[in-house]
């Protein structure tokens, strides 16, 4: 292993550090392997990197969504760069088609493609523990949080609907936020196969593809708002209202797509 190599580890493992020092959560030693399918990237090394989470909740702090109720303010968690863990494979794949197999090179505003979408997701923990209290039961909670959905595959649509099922309610998403500039373009150049002719990605398909914007969502009362905005801020990241809970069934979102923007999509539960 050469000094250059070296220096590579060392700028991984530093990142890893300062995320979870972030995120105030425990990086543990694991496994790594490499993918048949890797990023060539713009250095000569390349690593693949993936691991597992968990976490402990306090049996008396479990968030099932059984308290969410109609009126409850959905807020979102900013997730302003990156495209997160959605959708890499569509990316991947749309670039690759758009300019090539060294598609990471290309440059896109004066940055190469590779970098726009290797930019590290948000890790939300440590906001949720000062929010919800963490697993020590003794510390108190500053908001009361009714329901959660980590936008991860399947976006706002999947994952709201599945924080409102046991509720049986819906939501109007009337503020989202914008699309990051990345997510936007890829969404311009994406050509999706539709029998024997090729057309536009659609917005809807981009809401279910990738995050849109917002990384996380809670739902809580409205009185909660000053303590759940405060949370983001000491932790660098902008949570602001983007919608409410319906009694009305079905999700409905405000698009900050390219194809309707502006418009309102409608997905089922």
């Amino acid at each position: 292993m050469n000094n250059q190599t070296i220096t590579y580890f060392d700028d991984l493992f530093r990142g890893l550090r300062d995320a979870a020092n972030a995120a105030d959560v425990v990086l543990w030693t694991g496994e790594t392997a490499v993918h048949g399918d890797w990023l060539n990237g713009p250095t000569d090394f390349t690593v693949d990197c993936f691991g597992d989470a968990f976490g402990l909740v306090h049996k008396d702090r479990i968030i099932t969504g059984e308290k969410v109720q109609e009126g409850d303010v959905i807020y979102g968690f900013e997730e302003p760069d990156s495209f997160r863990c959605n959708g890499i494979s569509r990316v991947r794949k749309t670039f690759m088609q758009a300019y090539g197999d060294d598609w990471e090179n290309e440059l896109y505003n004066g940055k190469p493609l590779g970098e726009w979408v290797s930019v590290g997701s948000t890790v939300y923990a440590g906001i949720m523990k000062m929010l919800n209290g963490g697993y020590r039961i003794e510390q108190k909670a500053t908001a009361d949080i009714h329901g959660v959905a980590h936008i991860s595959g399947g976006s706002l649509p999947e994952k709201v609907g599945r924080m409102l099922r046991v509720s049986e309610l819906g939501a109007d998403i009337t503020d989202p936020f914008e699309f990051p500039e990345i997510m936007r373009h890829c969404q311009d150049v994406t050509l999706v196969t539709d029998g024997d002719t090729e057309r536009k990605m659609t917005d809807e398909e981009t809401l279910t593809t990738w995050h849109g914007g917002q990384g996380y969502v809670v739902a809580a009362p409205e009185g909660d708002h000053d303590a759940i905005v405060e949370a983001g801020r000491q932790k660098g990241v902008v949570i602001r209202p983007i919608g409410r809970v319906t009694k009305q069934t079905g999700i409905r979102i405000l698009s900050k797509g390219a194809e309707k923007y502006g418009e309102t999509l409608e997905f089922a539960a």
